[in-house]
């Protein structure tokens, strides 16, 4: 991992939460465990919106 924290696009939030591809949720949980990380709310949104979206079908 890199010193400075690395900015996440809402895909690496969703793949940690993936249930088809295990080594990409592997690898982005590995991510957000490092806790340096920085998430924009727009991230958030995006995030919260397509996992919603999902849930619902």
């Amino acid at each position: 991992m890199p010193d400075r924290p690395v900015f996440l696009d809402s895909n690496i939030i969703i793949y940690a939460y993936s249930r088809t591809d295990s080594n990409k949720a592997d690898i982005a949980r590995r991510i957000l465990a490092s806790g340096n990380v920085i998430i924009s709310v727009q991230v958030i949104n995006e995030f919260v919106a397509v996992t919603h979206k999902k849930l619902r079908h």
